[in-house]
């Protein structure tokens, strides 16, 4: 083989091994990006249960200065205010 050859040849396997990395870089950024994506809905999905649980319109109609405990972090309030 030929210096010519030869580093064609070499050129050919580096083109191969960066275009293999490359996929694979897009590959894994592709499932972080996913994994993101996944961890955004579901943090929207507790706040918005969250605040579906705690939104006064929800609570019966109590005696002004009535008193609840409130489940969800386990501290008073007054539904007065609401």
């Amino acid at each position: 083989m030929t210096g010519k050859d030869f580093n064609g040849q070499k050129r050919l396997e580096l083109q191969d091994r960066a275009l293999s990395l490359l996929e694979s870089e897009k590959g894994t950024e592709a499932m972080v990006r996913d994994a993101l994506a996944a961890v955004r809905d579901r943090r929207a999905q507790l706040d918005q249960q969250s605040r579906a649980k705690i939104r006064c319109e929800d609570v019966p109609l109590l005696p002004v200065g009535a008193q609840v405990w409130c489940s969800l972090r386990g501290k008073s309030h007054d539904l007065s205010t609401c």
